[in-house]
């Protein structure tokens, strides 16, 4: 390192008739930084104040040197000296470079999702091979989960832990990227973060406004809306459904049942006839309806559900059954039918079992 300094300097005599000058214009713009210094200015400029140093201690440095006659050989004399004179810092920063390779170039522990060991064709405790950058680095799979929040299950995902891929992406071509995202788990998640401190100037996504924003868009308001007004007419019109034809098929039937009064049915005996016939189709009917309902809530809703951007969302659809409405509506027809059964029940007893029989053979 010695003799190629003294060929470069002794280059540089030659080339210059004997003048010593540096190659490039930053010590001279130090050099007279330096020298306003020594004169009570900070700045190239004696009218105006400036920085022109990229260092702050450097001119500061050359300050005393500056008035001598070797003065502007000052940044050459105290840069060959910090260099031949560290020995021991140069000897710490090689191994600390050396402890960086050694950990990069070890396993890299990582967690995948179910597609992401399909397609390297991998198990818990395996070795695969991945290009991280420029550089093929191997990774070793420690475990195995199905899916992670913010990314899509179906795709290939491995999770790294940072600080172990920083240093592998810095001792392969000495890049590193920093923490952009971090998850906070409060307390009392209603609680407001302040926007000082380290949160200053970061952006903050809170689940529950998430959660309020989604649920309160015009466009989910009015498509909830309408699903719920489509449930309570399609529940009004199975009641009316139900009343009338129950009422129908009553009144076509009155002379099947003066004749089976006439053969000594009692009304008490009739009536129980009549509620389990309707009590029967409505029964049928809620547990059909039902089971179909929960059938294709749980076949066709997972798959019609897309996210914002078209694809699959993340968490995957929970189909949430609402027993409470499922038990009204079974209510609500329960009642209809007891209304309907008392009315028409009563109506048969009053009507004579003569006229009745007369009018069917008329």
């Amino acid at each position: 390192m010695a003799a190629l300094l003294g060929v470069e300097a002794a280059a540089i005599l030659v080339l210059n008739h004997g003048h010593f000058t540096y190659v490039l214009d930053d010590p001279y713009i130090h050099l007279a930084l330096a020298e306003n210094i020594l004169h009570g200015h900070y700045g190239i400029d004696p009218s105006e104040f400036s920085a022109p140093s990229s260092s702050i201690l450097w001119p500061f440095l050359l300050a005393p040197f500056s008035p001598a006659p070797f003065g502007p050989y000052a940044p050459l004399v105290i840069n060959v000296e910090q260099l031949f004179g560290t020995g021991e810092t140069v000897q710490l920063v090689s191994v600390l470079r050396s402890s960086i390779v050694a950990a990069a170039n070890a396993d890299l522990p990582v967690v995948g999702n179910r597609t992401f060991l399909a397609a390297v064709a991998a198990g818990i405790g395996d070795e695969v091979v991945v290009q991280i950058g420029s550089t093929a680095r191997h990774l070793r799979v420690v475990g195995e989960v199905d899916a992670f929040p913010t990314t899509n299950p179906d795709q290939p995902i491995a999770i790294v832990d940072l600080a172990s891929l920083s240093l592998a992406r810095f001792a392969g071509n000495h890049a590193y990227q920093g923490v952009d995202e971090w998850w906070l788990h409060l307390a009392d998640p209603a609680a407001a973060l302040p926007t000082t401190g380290v949160l200053n100037g970061a952006t903050i996504v809170s689940r529950i406004e998430t959660r309020d924003r989604l649920t309160t868009e015009p466009l989910a308001v009015a498509m909830i809306g309408a699903l719920s007004l489509g449930f309570v007419i399609a529940g009004l019109f199975a009641v009316i459904g139900l009343a009338v034809s129950a009422s129908m098929s009553a009144r076509q039937r009155r002379g099947e049942f003066a004749l089976l009064r006439a053969l000594g049915l009692s009304p008490r005996q009739l009536s129980g006839w009549l509620w389990v016939e309707n009590a029967s189709v409505v029964a049928v009917a809620v547990v059909a309806g039902t089971a179909l309902g929960l059938v294709i809530g749980w076949v066709v809703l997972p798959f019609v559900t897309v996210s914002a951007a078209g694809g699959a969302p993340f968490p995957p659809v929970v189909v949430d059954v609402p027993w409470s409405n499922v038990l009204l509506l079974t209510l609500v027809s329960a009642g209809a039918l007891v209304v309907t059964l008392l009315v028409l029940v009563r109506s048969i007893r009053r009507a004579g079992i003569g006229s009745v029989l007369r009018m069917g053979e008329e």
